[in-house]
This record gives C-alpha cells, structure tokens and sequence, in this order.
C-alpha cells in the first residue's frame, strides 16, 4: 500500500461503499498535503456502488488543490462513471477493455428509508445533472440511457464525454511527469 502512495496511486477495485470511499478520499486528502499540485492518479474498477460513497470521492477530487487524473481498468457502474468523469479536464482515461453500465445505482435504501423516495429521487436527479454539467449530455438523454441500461465501451465513454482518452497501449501510463 505505502508502495502506490509513494507513486500517489490509489485503487478503487470493487464495491464503491462507504469503506472504500473513505479510504480513497483518506488517500487523496493525505497525498494532496503531503505534496500539494502534484497529480494523483485514481484508477477504478467497481460496477456497483452507493450513490453517497461516490459523491464523497468526486467532493474530495474538486477539493484537493492537485490535479486527480481518472483511469477505467475495468467494469465500472454509473456511481464509479460519476467519479471518473470527475477528474481533471484531458486527464482522464479509459483502458481499451473497460466498459461502464449505466443502470439505477444504490440508494443505501434500508427498509425504513423506503418512506424518504422523494429525496432518494431528488438525489439521483442531481446526480444525472452532474453528469450532464461534466458530459455536456443532456439529463433527458443521461435519464434515458439510465432507464435502458446503456453500455458504453471506452469508445462510448469517449463520444459521451466521460473520458478525455481511450489507452490501447497497455504500456501507457497516464502519468506524464
């Protein structure tokens, strides 16, 4: 572990819950001290994750002062689509086998938070205008393509905005320094 902070690398791999984003904003906020301005590089491979879990990893890349570059590496949901689309302006990057689904992410709905759909609801229409505000996409074509499960393929995350750059070399590494 002390091995990919000293590169100011940090791993999302798997469920984007609460543990998981914890550490990653952890990660970023002590990399960011440690060295301010210099770039951290997340990579993020997690098809599922709670909503809440994936707006505190996109809160912490606009706060910290360095730049946070993104990286697919695998199967990624809506929630880690969010996260990556958040990274610094032409650094963030898709591997040429990564792909994201949008599909209806995780509420952290418990049986008695059932009662507060309105506000799960007004949560997840923030999230696709803030997809829309990244992608330039529209919320009615964010909203659809929530509703039919779209797939994107790193060429798709591409044309949608999501990404700055597909990476067929896997030689490449998205630091330039």
């Amino acid at each position: 572990m002390s091995d990919m902070l000293d590169s100011r690398t940090i791993v999302i791999c798997g469920e984007l819950g609460t543990k998981a984003s914890s550490a990653a904003v952890s990660q970023m906020l002590l990399l960011d001290s440690t060295n301010p301005g210099q770039e951290i590089n997340l990579y993020i491979d997690s098809s599922v994750g709670l909503l809440s879990a994936g707006f505190a990893v996109c809160d912490a890349i606009e706060w910290v002062n360095s730049d946070v570059s993104t990286c697919a590496i695998g199967a990624l949901g809506l929630v880690s689509a969010l996260v990556l689309s958040s990274g610094t302006p032409s650094r963030r990057f898709a591997l040429a086998d990564s792909y994201a689904t949008f599909r209806p992410p995780d509420l952290g709905k418990s049986p008695d938070e059932y009662s507060q759909s309105a506000a799960n609801d007004k949560w997840l229409q923030e999230m696709v205008q803030v997809l829309s505000e990244r992608t330039g996409k529209t919320t009615t074509t964010i909203a659809r393509d929530l509703q039919t499960r779209r797939r994107l393929s790193p060429t798709d995350l591409f044309s949608y905005g999501i990404v700055d750059h597909v990476v067929a070399n896997a030689k490449f590494s998205p630091q330039m320094n």
